[in-house]
């Protein structure tokens, strides 16, 4: 022990001597006790070997006049400390909101394998505050861990735990209802952004558009919060119109078809561009497959027609 105050002295020196000179060229001597502890074996037998950072120039490890005796001592009193500090029991957990999660003080989640509800609190026993200022929505899934030795936590509903984390894993696909035609749940754009928005936008500026975050299930308002897939493009397809024959007109588009079973492409058309679009049955281009779309009708008749595809979430 005698040794390890040595050391810590040791570093509080060479920091104080070098750092007045050249400010920030040497670690702050608490990080560089950190590291060394948290690198440290906490079973015997010591080998003497304490790293301490730095370039071979500017190196705690050069710069301290220890000798190997004190170095090893003081590394066997890191290990024998260490070693007597027993970790606290840690559980990770899946759990999900529920309607009731934020109806209280304090956040109550469902643990999914064992449907238990969980009360999170922080380490000073107040409630676990999520990063997120707004109430996630119900069926929002959340990767846990909690420490299951806090026996000092407030009464409640389920059972009280000391939150070490919580973060989210997806967010729920919604009722599948799109008011406003734009492929993107009416839930999940009333609580993301209190109505409408443009699905090819990037309302966080993260690099995927708003429609692709919905059907990730990310945040679509945290650029953190990213799909773990390629990028789509801010930019609407484009649709090729050609004739098949004599009596066929053909629409192709091209869109990813990992997509297919969420969304749809439907065909409206118009004689009159003063008049609103309008579709008909069975006009819905349907996926070729390799992100390719198709779509055949009758050649019209009119001699003047003008066509749309309308993006749409599949109910």
């Amino acid at each position: 022990m005698v040794a390890l105050r040595k050391l810590g002295l040791e570093i509080h020196r060479i920091s104080a001597a070098l750092n007045d000179a050249s400010p920030g060229l040497y670690p702050s001597p608490f990080e560089t006790l950190r590291t060394a502890i948290r690198s440290m074996q906490t079973t015997f037998p010591a080998d003497g070997i304490i790293p301490l950072p730095g370039d071979p120039a500017t190196s705690y490890a050069s710069a301290h006049s220890l000798t190997l005796a004190e170095k090893q001592s003081a590394d066997e009193a890191i290990a024998w400390l260490l070693g007597q500090i027993a970790p606290r029991p840690v559980e990770f957990l899946t759990a999900v909101t529920t309607a009731g999660s934020f109806s209280g003080a304090v956040p109550v989640i469902q643990n999914v394998a064992s449907t238990d509800l969980l009360r999170l609190y922080d380490a000073d026993g107040n409630p676990f505050r999520f990063p997120e200022a707004l109430d996630l929505p119900v069926g929002t899934r959340l990767d846990v861990a909690v420490f299951t030795d806090r026996l000092d936590l407030p009464t409640g509903p389920g059972t009280g735990r000391e939150a070490v984390f919580a973060e989210v894993i997806s967010f729920p696909s919604g009722s599948r209802t799109d008011t406003d035609s734009n492929a993107i749940d009416d839930t999940y754009e009333d609580y993301f952004f209190g109505g409408p928005v443009d699905p090819f936008g990037d309302a966080d500026g993260d690099g995927f558009i708003n429609l692709q975050e919905f059907l990730e299930a990310t945040h679509p308002a945290d650029a953190a919060s990213t799909p773990g897939v390629t990028p789509l493009s801010a930019e609407i397809p484009s649709v090729r119109i050609f004739r098949v024959g004599a009596g066929t007109l053909r629409f192709e588009l091209r869109f990813p078809s990992i997509y297919a079973d969420r969304i749809r492409f439907v065909l409206q058309s118009q004689g009159n561009l003063t008049i609103p679009f309008v579709e008909a049955p069975a006009t819905e281009a349907v996926s070729d497959g390799f992100n390719a779309y198709s779509l055949e009708i009758p050649m019209p008749s009119a001699a003047r027609g003008f066509y749309r595809f309308r993006l749409a979430l599949r109910p």
